[in-house]
C-alpha cells in the first residue's frame, strides 16, 4: 500500500513543484503498523548533519548530501534509500523522537509518525510561505496525508506541531469536545481521539504539560 502512496506523491511533486530550485526528494512513506499511536508533524526538518552520518555509515562517505538527496539529480537517493534513511533516523535522531517512545510506552501501544507534508524544510517560516503560494499543493498534499492515515487506522492520534495542528484542525473541520477533552474525527466505524499540542521536544512543551497528555491520552484509550 506505501507504494501507492508513493506514486502519489512522486505525481504530486512533479506536477506541483517540479519549478522549485533545489527542490529535495520527499520523505517517502514507509511500511506502517495499523492502530497504536499516530504522532504528526508538520514536515521533516533536512538536518544535514544527521544525514551525512547516515550516508557515512550506510551508502558513501564521499557523498554530497545535499545534492544526493536533490529531486532533480540524485543517482543514490531513492525510495527505498529515503526510506531507509527515515528508519535511521528514528534509532538516531533522539532529540526528536526519544519522547516518541516514552508516550507510547506509558500508554503500552506501538507507534507510527507521519508528517502533514512530505517536504524537507527546516526553516518554518520558508515552508509556510511556500504553502501560502502553492495552494493546489498544500490541498492535495492534505488530501493524501488523510488517505494515509485513514488506510492505518490509529488509535489514537497526536499531532505535535503548533502550526500542523492549527492546519489539521481547520482541514479536518475538527471542534473541541469539553465533554472528554480532546479532538475526535472518524476514521471508517471509529471515532478517533485527537490531540493538539506544540512540538514535545526543544523545551517547547514542559515537563508537566508533557506528563498531562501522557495521562490524557492514556485516558482516551482506556475509555
Amino acid at each position: 500500500m506505501h507504494n501507492e502512496f508513493n506514486d502519489a506523491l512522486d505525481d504530486i511533486w512533479t506536477k506541483e513543484l517540479a519549478d522549485l530550485d533545489e527542490l529535495l526528494i520527499p520523505n517517502y512513506f514507509g511500511p506502517m503498523r495499523r492502530g497504536g499511536i499516530l504522532f504528526v508533524g508538520m514536515n521533516p526538518s533536512f538536518n544535514e548533519k544527521t544525514a551525512t552520518n547516515f550516508f557515512s555509515e550506510k551508502i558513501a562517505p564521499d557523498t554530497s548530501v545535499r545534492s544526493a538527496f536533490a529531486w532533480s539529480t540524485s543517482p543514490r537517493m531513492n525510495r527505498a534509500s529515503s526510506i531507509e534513511y527515515s528508519e535511521w533516523s528514528r534509532q538516531h535522531y533522539s532529540t526528536f523522537f526519544r519522547f516518541h517512545d516514552v508516550i507510547a510506552k506509558h500508554c503500552e501501544r506501538d507507534w507510527n509518525h507521519l508528517d502533514l507534508f512530505n517536504f524537507r524544510s527546516t526553516n518554518q517560516k520558508k515552508f509556510q510561505k511556500l504553502l501560502a503560494k502553492r495552494p493546489s499543493y498544500a490541498e492535495k498534499q492534505m488530501d493524501l496525508f488523510l488517505c494515509v492515515v485513514n488506510s492505518i487506522e490509529p488509535e489514537v492520534i497526536l499531532i505535535a506541531n503548533a502550526n500542523g495542528a492549527r492546519r489539521a484542525r481547520d482541514f479536518l473541520g475538527l471542534e473541541f469536545d469539553e465533554k472528554i477533552g480532546h479532538y475526535t474525527h472518524r476514521i471508517g466505524d471509529a471515532i478517533v481521539p485527537i490531540f493538539l499540542s506544540s512540538m514535545l521536544t526543544n523545551g517547547v512543551l514542559d515537563t508537566f504539560s508533557r506528563e498531562r497528555l501522557i495521562w490524557q491520552i492514556r485516558q482516551s484509550i482506556l475509555r
